[in-house]
């Protein structure tokens, strides 16, 4: 099994002023790709713990890639770039022109690979599928990682991108991509809804309901870190306080009850529903005559929260 550390570069999370979000997002997002994450490092903007973190990688605790989150920016905090080449490292490229993640860079410390992503959770997030899966397919030799492309009508107004070429979050439902109220590159909340992206090109006109966008698929696929991405938000908003009901649509029909206990015989012999409870949890089975659509679901939750 190919081996990975991560290293989060963050002043304010290696002091214990804010979580570090991206980091765990990204372990997640290679375990689920098949990597063996051995060790996880949060460590200040400065140069000699930097390079020695990633030194520690090519001798004491040797792996096959790494993945560093944050400091590749170009504030004045924002070294990696300079620590890369100061540690004798080959910059394959540093900036791309999309968004998020811009500042994203890819490396060489020797012959171990690094790709240095954004410390916003949305632009690690992005870029992660967008670079590093199609990556992980050639070095582990599957096919299942890389995002799928197709076309979709909006539903939401967007407005004339004249800068980069955008990567919006959008929630894609029956041949419909809708878009959330907020893109900034920190929010996590609104993430919690995405099931793709929207490829919006540069210099591209302003998008209005009807228009045809082209998406990349990051949910029904598997192994793309859908679970990872939503225990990860359900892991923060609930920090945050927030109470999180999570919802999962399977593709094919399930069987909830195992045969032979005794929910699955009632149900057999004809029950309307099955419920089984004790004093700190419940558990409701219950079949219906149609479809289950969200808004009957959510009204649900709405009234249990």
């Amino acid at each position: 099994m190919f081996k990975a550390a991560v290293i989060t570069v963050s002043d304010r999370s290696f002091r214990g002023e804010r979580p570090d979000t991206s980091g765990p997002l990204v372990v997640e997002l290679l375990q689920t790709a098949g990597y063996d994450v051995r060790t996880t490092l949060v460590v200040p903007d400065e140069q000699v713990r930097i390079e020695a973190a990633l030194r520690s990688y090519c001798d004491e605790q040797p792996v096959d890639l790494i993945i560093t989150t944050g400091g590749v920016s170009v504030g004045q905090k924002d070294i990696l770039h300079q620590t890369a080449a100061m540690c004798g490292g080959d910059i394959i490229f540093w900036r791309l022109k999309i968004k998020p993640g811009s500042p994203v860079m890819f490396w060489r410390l020797g012959d171990l690979p690094v790709l240095s992503l954004s410390g916003n959770p949305f632009a690690a997030f992005a870029t992660f599928d967008l670079l590093a899966h199609p990556a992980l397919d050639k070095l582990l030799g599957t096919a299942s990682l890389s995002l799928c492309e197709g076309e979709a009508v909006i539903a939401s107004a967007f407005k004339e991108n004249t800068g980069l070429r955008r990567f919006v979050r959008g929630h894609f439902c029956n041949g419909t991509v809708s878009l959330p109220e907020g893109h900034s590159s920190g929010m996590l909340l609104s993430l919690s809804g995405c099931n793709c992206l929207v490829d919006i090109p540069p210099n591209s006109p302003a998008l209005h309901p009807g228009d045809r966008v082209t998406i990349l698929a990051v949910c029904g696929i598997k192994n793309s870190g859908k679970t990872t991405l939503l225990t990860k938000i359900t892991a923060q908003l609930s920090s945050e306080g927030m109470k999180i009901a999570v919802i999962k649509h399977d593709g094919h029909s399930f069987q909830p009850d195992r045969p032979g206990t005794d929910s699955f015989r009632h149900k057999e012999a004809g029950a309307y529903a099955t419920a089984v409870f004790c004093s700190s949890c419940f558990s409701l089975v219950k079949d219906t005559n149609g479809p289950v659509d969200e808004a009957s679901l959510f009204a649900f939750f709405r009234r249990q929260i």
